[in-house]
């Protein structure tokens, strides 16, 4: 799944991928120092779960944005209700990434 987001964002010409972590323990590792605007992060991960990733970064970096991706259907509402700039659904990847990661990182 990873590997797939990855691609999907690197085919944008408008954005850059900066990182990959296999598991949110790396990815807040990683962050500590890594410039980015937006962390894109599955709910389900390794160890940590990818929400308890965004409200570990919201501690540590409060302007970093986050952005969920779930095989639930309420991937929105989960996003909401870590402070996250949006979600999506994984059946909607394809054809909604990069539209909704250019949502999330729009100015307020």
């Amino acid at each position: 799944m990873r590997e797939g987001l990855a691609r999907l964002v690197e085919r944008e010409p408008d954005l850059c991928l900066v990182g990959q972590a296999e598991n949110a323990e790396d990815a807040a590792r990683d962050l500590a120092s890594l410039p980015c605007d937006l962390v894109l992060t599955d709910v389900r991960l390794p160890g940590m779960s990818g929400l308890d990733l965004i409200r570990q970064l919201h501690e540590a970096r409060p302007d970093l944005r986050a952005f969920v991706v779930s095989a639930r259907s309420d991937a929105e509402d989960l996003a909401r209700s870590v402070g996250a700039a949006g979600g999506i659904t994984k059946d909607r990847l394809a054809s909604r990434l990069a539209p909704a990661i250019r949502e999330a990182l729009a100015p307020a």
